[in-house]
């Protein structure tokens, strides 16, 4: 449409005009315009994310550089409140992964977009490595509850089938 837009506000867009299909076609927006082809898409809202974690009974995250964000946002329209993540091994739960992995206007060089990114893969890893420890990932019944814990707040082209197929591949 000749506008500048960031890939969420294809999302959003999408989603008001068909719910339920935002990931798709953001994906097929994505595709046609970095000429790729996308497969398949899973999109996962932060309650999934934070329930995800909360059914792994919550996950441990090396904290590489301790920080404070003091405008981290409450709710839409709720205002601010002050967060802080020390250095070092922390167990977290959906929450606080949540918190830690969203933080924008961290101190001590974790306010940037690469400090979150990567703060984000930290997250993810340690995602995996539960995955891994409890098993999971060869046990489809393990699987399908954990799909049934975020399956509400899960968008995908993949049957559950699928997504049991795929998941031997999450330890490599």
């Amino acid at each position: 449409s000749g506008r500048f837009e960031k890939i969420n506000a294809v999302h959003a867009y999408a989603e008001q005009e068909a719910p339920g299909e935002g990931a798709a076609r953001t994906a097929q927006a994505f595709a046609q315009l970095f000429d790729v082809r996308i497969d398949h898409v899973i999109r996962v809202d932060f309650q999934g994310f934070t329930k995800l974690i909360d059914a792994l009974g919550g996950i441990t995250v090396n904290v590489e550089t301790g920080f404070t964000d003091a405008s981290y946002p409450v709710g839409e329209s709720d205002g601010w409140k002050t967060v802080s993540f020390k250095k070092g091994l922390q167990t977290m739960n959906g929450e606080q992964a949540l918190v830690f992995a969203r933080s924008r206007h961290g101190n001590n060089g974790e306010g940037s977009d690469f400090a979150r990114s990567r703060r984000q893969q930290l997250v993810m890893l340690a995602v995996r490595e539960k995955l891994l420890s409890l098993g999971t990932l060869g046990d489809p019944n393990k699987l399908a509850d954990l799909y049934q814990a975020v399956r509400q707040h899960v968008q995908t082209d993949l049957s559950v089938w699928d997504l049991l197929k795929f998941a031997p591949l999450a330890g490599e």
